[in-house]
């Protein structure tokens, strides 16, 4: 797997499972260290970046 930097499936699964550990794990420092790790102002702008990220993928397809 280490070899296909671009996925050629139609979903990037692995990159999606990345994004969501990446992701999950931050939310859990959020919570150890007492902040709010739901609010908008903070998940939004990660969400922005994967979501970018995603359509650059999504448009070499």
């Amino acid at each position: 797997m280490a070899s296909r930097w671009w996925p050629s499936d139609p979903v990037p699964l692995p990159w999606f499972l990345v994004t969501m550990l990446v992701m999950y794990s931050c939310a859990r420092m959020r919570v150890e260290n007492n902040s709010d790790c739901f609010s908008f102002s903070v998940i939004g702008p990660e969400l922005t970046i994967y979501g970018g990220f995603f359509r650059m993928v999504w448009r070499d397809h």
